[in-house]
């Protein structure tokens, strides 16, 4: 069986059913945002569980037939699962190896036949491909109405026919109308080749909902040499099934295990408003003139489990996108690199110890260069120091860190990111590297532990049964 959201789900379902729940009741109106308020109050208990919803709304107010789906990838037990990790035990540093090492071989992708493909079991077409049909949604209060859209834009390259994959976000406007927000990159580059050559439309297909190592690799970047197709076959760890699309056949390809997947144009000129939203940093992003996505056809599944993404909210994948760019792009270069975690927006922490005087200045110079808006914020860390643990970096840099010498470094006017609320002038900013291994020359440092004889023969389950011990506090 090909790897889709269903099969990620009935993973979880079957070897951690504690990442995982499914709420039967409703209907919940995911346009008014109650969905997502069901999400809060399991954020503010610390459960962070992959939620399906079977009743909700669509932005029209009928019952959308199939499910919502939240959360597939928001905890590192879910991107394990994804990369079929299922050991009890769990590493995020093995996990990110493994990652890697996926993303670094690419798989080739097939085509089959549309009548095999999972996506073509409904067609909606003409009048009936209509945006208000979906189940837009909203998160927080602030958001534009009526709704949001949050999809996989896949799109081939007008000259080499490379296939691209990128994460959007959609402001509803009507049944035959969107803004899609549209950065500087690929796809841009795309829209801007075929306008030059005095096309009106680009053809793209959105994918709502699918494996999350397909939904890994829009949100991560393979080299331009690389089809991203074959990039998210690569992570998948078998080739992705592609089927040719209703409305543009063999020239737009589109996967063929997706649940919901909407065909049409987006327009080269003409542009409408799409804000504001609360994005990845968890501020409002301010609205501005987006291009307008016009849909002609909507395929899915039976029963389809359109997918959402709780944006600027435990969303460990797309943290974990950016690791993965991070730790390609630096251990090229510095092949002591051992891991590296984001623990917050633009903000990655590399475990490194430099050797030599000036190392770490020239890894952080390297980083905020190669890696664009990717980068804001360096801390390096040293291999006794659990780079996944926030306490454990604050220790080393409270005790590892002289601010007044080299080890405290600003770096000035580099490239902002688009939704970055700090910056004072258009994408530029200034970004901090902080380096907190231990300082060369200055002596021997090391961590005191316990004596590890002792350690290993004074064992807590012969003192204390497993029940006493989840009876006690967690510290919070």
């Amino acid at each position: 069986m090909a790897k889709d959201l269903r099969t990620h789900l009935q993973l979880l379902r079957q070897h951690f059913p504690s990442e995982i729940c499914t709420v039967k009741r409703g209907p919940l109106s995911t346009a008014e945002g109650e969905a997502c308020a069901l999400l809060y109050h399991l954020e503010q208990q610390n459960k962070w569980p992959c939620v399906v919803f079977e009743h909700v709304t669509d932005l029209s107010g009928k019952r959308w037939p199939g499910s919502v789906v939240f959360s597939d990838a928001t905890t590192w037990r879910k991107i394990a699962v994804s990369f079929d990790m299922l050991e009890d035990f769990l590493d995020p540093g093995a996990v990110l190896k493994e990652a890697v090492r996926r993303g670094q071989s690419p798989i080739a992708p097939i085509t089959i036949p549309r009548r095999d493909a999972p996506v073509a079991q409904i067609v909606w077409k003409d009048d009936e491909a209509d945006l208000t049909c979906l189940p837009a949604y909203r998160k927080e209060e602030g958001d534009a109405r009526p709704g949001w859209l949050c999809a996989v834009a896949v799109a081939a390259d007008p000259d080499t026919g490379r296939y691209n994959c990128s994460w959007h976000r959609h402001l509803v406007h009507g049944p035959k109308k969107s803004a899609v927000r549209i950065n500087y990159r690929h796809l841009w580059d795309y829209m801007q080749r075929l306008k030059q050559r005095g096309r009106q439309e680009l053809p793209v297909a959105f994918v709502f909902g699918h494996h999350p190592a397909f939904s890994l690799a829009a949100g991560s970047k393979a080299g331009l040499d690389v089809d991203e197709y074959a990039y998210a076959g690569g992570l998948l760890g078998e080739p992705l099934r592609l089927t040719p699309s209703l409305s543009f056949g063999d020239d737009l390809l589109i996967p063929a295990d997706a649940e919901v997947v909407v065909e049409g144009y987006i327009h080269l000129s003409e542009k409408d408003g799409c804000g504001p939203w609360s994005d990845f940093m968890r501020y409002y992003s301010p609205a501005t003139s987006e291009p307008v996505f016009r849909p002609v056809v909507i395929t899915m599944r039976e029963n389809p489990h359109f997918l959402h993404s709780w944006t600027g909210h435990h969303e460990i994948m797309f943290d974990f996108a950016g690791m993965m760019e991070v730790y390609m792009e630096i251990v090229r270069r510095y092949p002591r690199l051992r891991a590296v975690n984001c623990i917050a927006p633009m903000t990655f922490v590399l475990q490194y110890s430099p050797e030599h005087p000036g190392e770490a200045q020239r890894l952080a110079a390297h980083a905020f260069g190669a890696l664009g808006d990717k980068v804001k914020n360096l801390i390096l860390v040293d291999e006794d120091v659990n780079l996944f643990d926030p306490a454990a970096i604050w220790f080393s840099i409270a005790t590892r860190v002289d601010a007044s010498t080299e080890q405290l470094t600003v770096f000035r006017d580099i490239l902002a990111n688009r939704q970055d609320s700090s910056r004072a002038r258009p994408l530029q900013v200034g970004g901090i590297f902080i380096d907190s291994t231990k300082p060369l020359g200055r002596g021997p440092m090391e961590i005191a532990v316990p004596e590890k004889e002792v350690f290993d023969r004074v064992r807590l389950e012969d003192y204390l049964t497993k029940d006493e011990v989840n009876r006690l506090q967690r510290d919070v």
